[in-house]
């Protein structure tokens, strides 16, 4: 909860003070929290008001970590390069993702929460130093000021990417990818295999063949590249999903099943590693952070109500009609994306020079976009409208 309600306003205060400055005291921060909860469990034990205190403490450090370490492909790399930094960045969290929690549950019931608590302070304090050696390579030279106070300014993130012709739409695809898709594999696939009368080993290997359909995807645009036209390739990877989700609801045999689940992962991976660029290289560099933020919201925000409205509707109608009804969904969003004239037409432009910040002793690399006086308008796609 602290994480969804700060993550605006996380974005915000990285905008305005820079997204070193804000990772570096987040980092910090996440590192004092956990080694006090190993201090904590050594002195008192596990008493559960300690771990709440602990989550929401985290949560809070990670609303404003996260958005400006969103940033940092946009900042450290140039324009030819950035898909595939967003694509490792995405293939490395996924894997943390994946391997984090069997590895802090063995490290917890081999050594007890206290040493898996030191283990995590340690990870911290690597990033801390990683941050600190980065320094020199990433931007902190902030924009200038909006005026306003932190609501004013979170909030003008939310009307920047509404009244963009092209954050809207895109934002809005992931909106419906995120509400749409993500129940499928978490509370739908379940619910299928119990209704054809399948094992537990089906279930996994429908979400694994979806979750390596989607890893497959992100690993060869990191070797390849995106592609030259992201905005039809992100729209074509969500009609993809969308046709392969509602072939599942379809599927006799778990081959097939699983046949179709891979498919759709390949269609997530695609529409993901095109829509992340895209967002990040559309934000103009006084909203970077903040467009980060609206990203994570857009994403988060909507499963609230889906997951619980799946369950209800799976109940009575079954999840065979609710996974079609959601590939159709899908589908009908890829097409409208891809009729969409800004998405279809949308290109990553943007330029990047090497200035002295006069605030630190040392050179950045400073992206300066829509902020220097003497450049155009690198924010520019090849049609607005």
């Amino acid at each position: 909860m602290p994480h969804t309600m700060l993550t605006e306003r996380g974005g915000a205060v990285s905008d305005q003070s820079g997204p070193w400055r804000v990772m570096v005291t987040s980092d910090a921060a996440m590192l004092i929290v956990t080694v006090a909860l190993a201090v904590g469990v050594a002195l008192i034990g596990t008493p559960p008001w300690l771990l709440v205190v602990t989550a929401a403490l985290v949560g809070a450090a990670a609303a404003f970590y996260s958005p400006a370490s969103g940033v940092l492909p946009r900042l450290l790399v140039d324009e030819s390069a950035l898909g595939r930094a967003m694509a490792a960045r995405q293939t490395s969290g996924q894997l943390a993702n994946s391997l984090g929690p069997p590895l802090g549950g063995v490290i917890v019931t081999a050594l007890g929460l206290g040493v898996a608590a030191l283990v995590n302070a340690a990870t911290f304090a690597i990033m801390l130093v990683l941050l600190v050696t980065l320094r020199r390579k990433m931007c902190t030279q902030t924009p200038p000021a909006t005026g306003g106070g932190l609501l004013a300014r979170a909030a003008e993130g939310l009307i920047v990417c509404w009244r963009d012709s092209l954050l809207r739409p895109l934002l809005l695809l992931t909106l419906v990818a995120a509400a749409v898709l993500l129940p499928v594999t978490s509370i739908l696939v379940p619910l299928l295999v119990r209704a054809h009368g399948w094992n537990a080993v089906a279930a996994g290997q429908i979400v694994g063949a979806q979750a390596l359909g989607s890893g497959l995807a992100v690993l060869v645009i990191l070797w390849r590249n995106t592609s030259r036209s992201p905005g039809i390739a992100s729209s074509a990877g969500l009609c993809l999903a969308g046709i392969s989700t509602a072939s599942l609801a379809a599927t006799p045999t778990t081959l097939s099943a699983s046949i179709a689940g891979f498919s759709a992962g390949v269609g997530i991976g695609i529409f993901g590693a095109h829509v992340g660029p895209l967002l990040l290289g559309a934000a103009t560099h006084s909203h970077l952070a903040r467009v980060q933020a609206v990203l994570a919201l857009v994403q988060a925000l909507p499963l609230l109500v889906t997951l619980n409205l799946v369950g209800a509707i799976a109940d009575r109608a079954g999840p065979t009609v609710v996974i079609a009804s959601s590939g159709i969904l899908t589908l009908i969003a890829g097409l409208a994306g891809i009729t969409h004239r800004s998405v279809r037409t949308a290109s990553i432009k943007r330029m990047r020079i090497t200035t002295p910040n006069p605030s630190s002793d040392s050179d950045c690399v400073a992206s300066t976009l829509n902020t220097h006086p003497h450049l155009p308008s690198s924010r520019r796609l090849a049609h607005r409208d």
